[in-house]
């Protein structure tokens, strides 16, 4: 290392945590930062790369997803409802944070004071998701006492090491991410202390056990540590697969309850359509290499096995579909093409004409694509994991116990037979679903305000 590089490295450790925070979130000032002081950023919903030190390196300690928040007191006596919310940067606004929103909206009615504190992102959205028309941005900063305090808000927070947030006395916390639920874990405390009350409940949505994003590490162990928190927590958990899970982990919560999956509305009206299904000699497989629980290098390895064992697999169209990447050769001249993201409707076609799928999850959480894929009548094969087994829930998903290439590779040599001889093969659209049917995605929503201590909508 240049001794040009140590002066400025050690000038970067004599700033303040959270000036290094402003200064890695500011857009013009992050690369400078990465390259005095480099640190990976942290993953949503998934571990942030490591790198190998030498020996004059300056070991990075600090968990910047988990800074913790300084509360201050305010004098507004309404109670209000925060969600904290990793970001609504667009390209994030899916998934799990998309299901955060949609329950939070759900929990806070019509007419609740509400904000969303946004723990990882420094400034204002490019857009706002169309779910939050007329909600308007605040700074952390802004008097919560003034008439801006009131109605509902966004405040962008990632730089909260040297800035303090209005708390108030019936201020209730939702958390979503691991970190954003260790965050809320210490300002409840804080809360209690200042305003001479017991702590208040805060609510906890579990969407996956997240600890599992990473190796056995800091992160591992401060994940976890926020299902074991002492005060009390109330778990909304994303299916009941995930929630017996967690029960048979003996984690903590005063409370629980769980939602299951609906099929999303645009795949839904065109699901009920059609009474058959035109399939053709398409495979499809959920990719996506930046998201290791999906097993990528396993769903590649496995359909390669296939290739090498089946030389009519020659014949069959083989589309990733979830993260564009390049494309995956295999025996007999085919490969796997990328198609990326798709939008709904792209999607929907897709599985309507696709026959064969594979869609991996190595997490206690089923994953919504394997029963998207199945619900569509594509055969299926995804893998078990602790307490799940969707094969139990339709015949169309095989669930492998030991997901090897090998397996996959055979499962895929088997299904595909119906195919040998002809290249469409109608099939008739399941009449059982896999989702939910009903009519309110969170009837507990009543419940858990009340547990909180917010009034029933």
């Amino acid at each position: 290392m240049s001794a040009l590089r140590r002066t400025l490295q050690g000038l970067w450790r004599a700033l303040p945590l959270g000036l290094r925070t402003r200064i890695r979130t500011h857009p013009q000032l992050a690369g400078l930062a990465r390259r005095v002081a480099p640190q990976p950023e942290p993953a949503i919903g998934g571990a942030s790369p490591v790198s190998a030190g030498t020996a004059d390196a300056v070991p990075q300690i600090e968990i910047f997803e988990a800074t913790l928040i300084q509360g201050r007191r305010s004098a507004v006596p309404r109670p209000r409802l925060n969600l904290l919310l990793p970001t609504l940067k667009p390209e994030h606004v899916f998934g799990g944070i998309l299901t955060a929103l949609q329950f939070y909206l759900e929990l806070i009615g019509d007419d609740a004071d509400a904000r969303i504190i946004l723990t990882d992102q420094g400034g204002p959205p490019e857009t706002l998701p169309a779910l939050l028309t007329g909600w308007r941005m605040a700074d952390a900063d802004d008097a919560d006492e003034s008439p801006g305090g009131a109605g509902r808000l966004i405040v962008p927070f990632a730089e909260r090491g040297f800035r303090s947030l209005a708390v108030r006395e019936h201020d209730v916390f939702v958390a979503t991410a691991w970190w954003t639920a260790y965050v809320a874990q210490r300002v409840l405390p804080w809360q209690a202390q200042a305003y001479g009350r017991d702590m208040r409940p805060f609510i906890y949505l579990v969407q996956d056990h997240e600890p599992g994003f990473y190796p056995w590490s800091t992160r591992y162990t401060l994940a976890q540590s926020t299902y074991e928190f002492e005060g009390p927590m109330l778990g909304v958990f994303n299916t009941g697969l995930l929630r017996d899970y967690f029960s048979a982990q003996h984690y903590r919560f005063t409370r629980t309850w769980a939602f299951e999956p609906r099929l999303n509305a645009t795949l839904a009206a065109w699901h009920a359509r059609h009474d058959t299904f035109e399939k053709h000699r398409r495979l499809i497989v959920y990719g996506r290499p930046g998201v290791p629980r999906n097993a990528f290098e396993l769903v590649c390895q496995g359909v390669r096995h296939w290739s090498a064992i089946d030389p009519q697999s020659a014949q069959w169209e083989i589309s990733s579909l979830g993260e564009a990447h390049g494309p995956v050769g295999l025996h007999h001249g085919n490969q796997i093409r990328s198609c990326g993201k798709l939008s709904l409707e792209q999607y929907a076609q897709t599985l309507a004409e696709s026959a064969l799928g594979v869609s991996l999850m190595y997490s206690p959480h089923p994953s919504y694509p394997p029963l998207e894929m199945a619900e569509f009548g594509v055969r299926t094969i995804t893998n078990t994991f602790a307490n799940k087994d969707l094969s139990l829930r339709s015949s169309a998903i095989v669930a492998l116990r030991s997901a090897t290439p090998e397996a996959i590779g055979r499962a895929l040599h088997e299904l595909a037979t119906p195919w040998r001889d002809q290249p469409v093969v109608s099939v008739a659209r399941p009449t059982q679903s896999l989702f939910s049917g009903a009519e309110q995605t969170y009837p507990f929503a009543d419940e858990v305000r009340r547990a909180a201590g917010l009034a029933a909508r």
